[in-house]
């Protein structure tokens, strides 16, 4: 048997309606492949380049073929081998041992929440990644006060979506996130133009970030946009997004009043987070599931081609009925086209 090709582990390919993708894990990368390409490379694994010529060049040619292989190749994305059998395909589970892995807190001016307690609940829960969305305003004393709470804490980041004010400028927010290292990012929309910092210091990769930006967010119903801007495509994001709902999975919102849901966007409240017990509350079946609304099960998105690389929102939809693909995605998979 002479060679037979193979995409390497960390590259998978995902089939939509009229198009496939390979999604480079390693590199975060993605390159489209047409449909019969994509028959090609599911169909002739076992076959050399001889026999896949002999099958598909009355369909594709010759020279077509070829220069799709060596592509392949100068792509650095996959390689011939008389070995198969030593290149393992990659493990697509998904595991994390945090009941919750993510919060985001809604925060405004009618309620004003303890955040002492709220940090102190999140870790009971193995929570390690927050953010903090407010829709008025928020003081740099205020800032300040959330931020050293988690000096003592195992929460590994934070992330801020606040409104402008006379002293929320950049200059301030550069001197938060060179003290502070567990700021992820910091958005301060209504801003008066929009301006992008990122941090290129010594802290964690993507850390840091500041943009001052003159969209207004001005309350939970501003979320939920799907653009390529969010896409992510890594192992663990491209695992999750297979196995899990991209955007809910082991995610816990905590709204204005404290009520727990699974996101603050959503309607359904499951307890409070000032009265209830956090850990029996997420760990109901009820609460969890969302979770395993994956992209396969999603009308129009279980076609696209982005389907494991893309964000979720089962906040707004189409509809009334839970597996409409979301509101705010404009992408269709069928005429490939991102629409206005």
């Amino acid at each position: 048997m002479g060679k037979v090709f193979r995409l390497f582990a960390c590259c998978l390919l995902v089939k939509g309606v009229k198009r496939a993708v390979i999604c480079d894990l390693q590199r975060d990368s993605m390159y489209f492949v047409t449909i019969p390409f994509w028959e090609i490379l599911t169909n002739t694994q076992d076959l050399s380049i001889e026999e896949i010529l002999e099958s598909y060049s009355n369909q594709i040619g010759e020279e077509e073929i070829v220069a799709f292989f060596e592509s392949l190749v100068n792509k650095d994305l996959g390689f011939w081998t008389d070995e198969p059998e030593v290149f393992p395909q990659i493990e697509l589970t998904w595991e994390n041992p945090s009941i919750i892995t993510n919060a985001i807190i809604d925060h405004n001016d009618s309620y004003h929440h303890n955040f002492a307690l709220i940090f102190s609940k999140l870790e009971l829960v193995g929570c390690r990644d927050v953010q903090v969305r407010c829709y008025d305003y928020l003081s740099l004393s205020e800032l300040h006060s959330i931020l050293e709470l988690l000096e003592r804490k195992r929460i590994k980041s934070i992330e801020f979506i606040i409104k402008y004010n006379n002293e929320i400028d950049m200059k301030a927010m550069l001197i938060l996130t060179e003290k502070y290292l567990r700021i992820k990012s910091i958005i301060v929309h209504s801003a008066p133009q929009t301006i992008t910092h990122r941090f290129t210091g010594q802290s964690e990769v993507n850390m840091g970030n500041i943009i001052m930006t003159e969209q207004v967010i001005d309350s939970n119903r501003c979320c939920g946009i799907i653009t390529p801007d969010y896409f992510l495509v890594g192992l663990p994001s491209f695992t999750e997004g297979l196995n899990f709902n991209s955007c809910l999975n082991r995610k816990l919102g905590i709204d204005i009043d404290g009520s727990l849901k699974n996101c603050p966007s959503m309607k359904k409240s499951f307890g409070n987070i000032y009265t209830d017990d956090i850990v029996d509350v997420v760990s109901s079946s009820v609460f969890q599931e969302t979770w395993r609304i994956n992209k396969d099960k999603i009308t129009t998105c279980k076609v696209c081609e982005f389907r494991y690389v893309c964000t979720d929102c089962r906040a707004f939809l189409e509809s009334d009925t839970s597996l409409e693909k979301p509101l705010k995605c404009n992408y269709d998979p069928y005429s490939l086209e991102w629409k206005n």
